[in-house]
């Protein structure tokens, strides 16, 4: 509409500068002559627009791929403290004992409120415990007590009276032989035996002179105590095969287990290395 009028303004101001006789045969001619830019226009707008080619552009662009979509629609969890591995939390419960492990100054709060949070910070108290503590190193917490076992342990260690001593008595029930085992019904009297812990609630009790009749011994008696309900300790004579290899017999020596000789043992199985005595 805009454009019409200014059309029309030009004529006018054309006609204006003519005689009155040309305005006549003048008019038809401006007339065209101002509609050619309309036409101009017209055609301009009548000619079909061609579409964008879209072929150029990257298919990476236009089709992301299906594992990069999945990443941006899947929404990313915050990393929490039990997503670092378990050896960066036993070396944070590590840095939280206090220097003077049992000294009367020593604070465990830190240690044991983390502790406390979850069972696997308790599981990280426990190695850091067995990691400062060389004297408990052998000890393995039982099923039924794994999730407050390293707790009862913190408690008896800073015990004011250092731990208490408990009677631990035989089983005296009748058990079946087994293929390498003899059941025992009392604890052996001897002297110069060694007493050597396996892991776990089991110790081997090796060699010694017997206190009844003078002989020095060579037989391996295992030991596997349980504490609940009641301290009770289950004796077992071992008897290997006949084709074995059995040591001399001796008393006063030294014994120890030999963990680095397990690693290719089979599971389950304890090995202990026997050094001295006496015949």
């Amino acid at each position: 509409m805009t454009h019409t009028v200014e059309i029309i303004r030009n004529i006018f101001s054309r006609c204006r500068s003519l005689p009155a006789t040309a305005i006549a045969s003048a008019t038809p001619r401006l007339l065209l002559n101002a509609m050619d830019p309309i036409q101009d226009a017209t055609d301009a707008l009548a000619e079909p627009c061609e579409p964008p080619i879209l072929l150029s552009i990257p298919p990476e662009i236009m089709d992301p791929p299906p594992d990069a979509t999945d990443a941006l629609a899947e929404p990313c969890e915050p990393p929490t403290l039990l997503s670092l591995p378990p050896e960066i939390l036993d070396r944070m419960l590590q840095s939280l004992l206090p220097r003077d492990l049992f000294a009367a100054s020593a604070s465990w709060t830190a240690a044991v409120a983390l502790a406390s949070s979850c069972t696997a910070m308790h599981d990280s108290l426990g190695n850091a415990l067995l990691a400062s503590v060389p004297s408990v190193a052998a000890l393995e917490p039982r099923a039924e007590r794994a999730h407050t076992c390293w707790f009862s342990l913190l408690a008896a260690l800073r015990a004011p009276d250092g731990g208490r001593w408990h009677s631990v008595r035989p089983l005296r029930a009748k058990r079946p032989a087994s293929k390498g085992a003899e059941p025992m019904q009392e604890a052996p009297q001897l002297s110069g035996g060694t007493l050597c812990a396996l892991g776990g609630s089991r110790c081997v009790l090796y060699g010694g002179r017997s206190s009844e009749s003078g002989l020095t011994l060579g037989s391996a008696r295992l030991i596997t105590i349980s504490w609940y309900p009641l301290p009770i300790a289950q004796w077992d004579d071992l008897r290997p095969p006949a084709a074995s290899k059995r040591p001399a017999a001796r008393c006063y020596h030294t014994a120890v287990r030999w963990a680095a000789a397990e690693r290719s043992a089979p599971r389950g199985s304890a090995k202990m290395l026997v050094f001295g005595g006496e015949p």
